[in-house]
C-alpha cells in the first residue's frame, strides 16, 4: 500500500470515528484542523488503525504524533516490517 492509499484509508478511519463524511485529510493537518479530533477520539483512531492494519503502537509513540504526516510515517514503518 503506497502513502496515498494509506492517507485515503486513514481518512476513511477518521470519517468513521468522528462520524463526519466530509473530512478531507492533509499530511500537515493537526488535531486543531479536524473538528472533533481530541484526546479521546485520538485513542479511538489509534485503536481502529491498529485493528485495521494489524499493527501496534506504543502509547508514547502515538501520543507524540503532531500531525497526520507523523501518523503515516509510523504506520509505514510498522507496515514495512511485516
Amino acid at each position: 500500500m503506497n502513502r496515498s492509499e494509506l492517507l485515503l484509508k486513514l481518512e476513511s478511519i477518521f470519517k468513521e470515528v468522528l462520524s463526519n463524511n466530509t473530512i478531507k485529510l492533509s499530511e500537515s493537518y493537526t488535531a486543531d484542523d479536524v473538528d472533533g479530533w481530541d484526546s479521546l477520539t485520538h485513542l479511538l483512531i489509534v485503536s481502529v488503525i491498529e485493528t485495521e492494519f494489524k499493527i501496534k503502537f506504543g502509547s508514547m509513540e502515538s501520543r507524540n504524533w503532531k500531525n497526520i504526516e507523523q501518523m503515516l510515517d509510523s504506520m509505514e514503518a510498522k507496515l514495512n516490517k511485516i
